[in-house]
């Protein structure tokens, strides 16, 4: 139930413009960018609000037979921990017209999404 912080990329594009109309005020300074904060629940709860119906949440799987890559392992270990840590109600006012993600969702073809045919017995192509 640990939350992850999300951004739409238009709304990384509206922070872009800011910084780059006040220069001055940016320079030298690192910002995270977020403008919203859910837990994968709370995403999948809303995912199947805006699309109509339900959607399941299942944990990832691991083949015990293969080691785990060390990508997954240094991803599992930054989301686990501190993860991101960016001033959402700041970056709101930065960029008054951000997206939820709600907002993302229903701006871009989401909502009441049709339901899509999967290749027999689960495998993808």
């Amino acid at each position: 139930e640990k939350t992850l912080q999300l951004i739409a990329s238009d709304d990384i594009g509206a922070a872009a413009a800011v910084v780059f109309a006040h220069r001055a005020d940016y320079l030298g300074k690192t910002i995270e960018l977020a403008t919203d904060e859910l837990t994968e629940t709370q995403r999948v709860a809303m995912l199947s609000q805006v699309i109509g119906r339900p959607v399941q949440l299942i944990p990832p799987q691991w083949d015990p037979n293969k080691p785990p890559d060390p990508e997954q392992i240094a991803m599992a270990k930054f989301f686990g921990g501190e993860a991101y840590t960016a001033d959402i109600p700041a970056i709101r006012k930065m960029i008054p017209q951000y997206k939820s993600y709600e907002a993302y969702l229903r701006s871009n073809g989401w909502e009441n999404l049709p339901v899509m045919e999967m290749a027999q017995g689960g495998a993808w192509g």
